[in-house]
């Protein structure tokens, strides 16, 4: 995907950006991200949980995952982690009450993370992130995704709707309330 992106919310100037597998080498550029995006979310872990720098490595590396930046010139605009795992005992997928769910844990992919830098924040990143993962999934067969978002963070919230997911309940995750969302694929 290609297209062009304005670097801050209300600038008039325009620049490329593709999406491309994110790689080793552009783990400072996640982290980076990660933390402007905290530092403007006041570290508020109810609206956004970090990711230690040693997950976000196993995400880059190991083919479960997807891991997916949106860049513009040498910079990280945003950045998606999808888990097609959902089985595994630290999933997702582990904390939903199977007996609801009609789609075996085999089918299921798990959207980790999606975040947009604060100076890329207006661009719908995070809905065309959502879209393209969901795509993904369903070429590695899968049948839904599932991920939450914090009832506070109302843009993730809308975006996610906006982009076919749907409210499923309520669960905590590290030791913070969530909104389960999914999308069947």
């Amino acid at each position: 995907m290609e297209g062009i992106i304005k670097r801050l919310p209300g600038a008039s100037e325009t620049r490329p950006f593709q999406v491309r597998d994110i790689s080793e080498r552009d783990l400072p550029l996640v982290m980076s991200a990660q933390e402007r995006s905290l530092e403007l979310l006041n570290y508020d872990e109810s609206i956004f949980i970090a990711t230690e720098e040693d997950c976000i490595r196993e995400y880059i590396s190991e083919d479960r995952f997807l891991a997916l930046g949106v860049f513009s010139k040498d910079e990280l605009c945003a950045y998606l982690f999808m888990d097609f795992e959902a089985s595994r005992e630290d999933s997702l997928g582990k904390l939903i009450d199977q007996k609801k769910e009609i789609l075996p844990l085999s089918k299921i992919a798990i959207l980790d993370t999606i975040t947009v830098a604060p100076e890329y924040r207006g661009n719908k990143l995070q809905r065309k992130l959502a879209i393209l993962c969901s795509s993904a999934a369903k070429d590695k067969g899968a049948e839904a995704v599932y991920t939450t978002v914090s009832r506070t963070n109302s843009f993730s919230l809308k975006n996610l709707i906006e982009s076919g997911f749907t409210e499923a309940g309520e669960l905590q995750l590290h030791g913070q309330a969530r909104v389960f969302m999914k999308k069947l694929l």
